[in-house]
């Protein structure tokens, strides 16, 4: 369970923050930086972007195992846990490969990463939105609505499943409300701390 857990949150990390690691690349490559410039640089700078790990292992490669930087980011690509990254460096490497500008597939790739970083925030807008109406009905609506009726019939008399409405009122203000309240939290920290 722990290397999942591990692979999980480093994936989480490397997406959220992979638009701006390839912006730090074009920078750096648009400035003449060299490929393992570039990745000597990450892993300096990394954390910020969630690929240090992935940049320091790549320079390791290079540096310890005497491998060329190419094959360094292809095996670098095949162990990381993130698609998006995987098919970024693949990319990379047809692109050097090819002669193709860098600057060039930075620029594209982060476009496409802007576009994908918008759509999962537009996803996210609309699940607080149904939080948001979930917690109107379920944390104020319907509270309000029970505890009106309940005094009502607690007025009138009679019991509701055996329980007094005093009884229920008190089940519903100091065990039921909360319950669903944290309820709502953990829906929402689910939802965010992919963010």
């Amino acid at each position: 369970f722990y290397p999942s857990y591990r692979a999980s949150n480093l994936k989480r990390k490397i997406e959220k923050n992979l638009v701006y690691a390839v912006n730090y690349m074009a920078i750096l490559s648009s400035a003449g930086a060299t490929t393992e410039e570039i990745f000597s640089s990450l892993a300096k700078t990394g954390e910020i972007f969630g690929v240090e790990e992935s940049a320091r292992s790549i320079i390791k490669r290079v540096e310890f195992l005497g491998e060329d930087v190419i094959t360094a980011i292809d095996e670098e690509s095949r162990r990381t846990p993130s698609k998006d990254y995987a098919t970024f460096l693949q990319g990379y490497i047809t692109t050097v490969q090819t002669g193709g500008s860098r600057e060039a597939y930075f620029s594209a790739m982060a476009e496409k990463f802007i576009d994908l970083k918008r759509n999962y925030l537009r996803k996210i807008i609309d699940t607080l939105d149904l939080a948001t109406e979930t917690f109107l009905i379920l944390l104020i609506v319907f509270p309000f609505f029970m505890i009106v009726s309940l005094s009502i019939m607690g007025s009138v008399g009679g019991e509701v499943f055996g329980f007094s409405p005093t009884t229920l009122t008190i089940l519903i203000t100091y065990i039921l409300t909360p319950l669903m309240g944290i309820s709502i939290l953990l829906f929402l920290y689910a939802i965010l701390s992919g963010w």
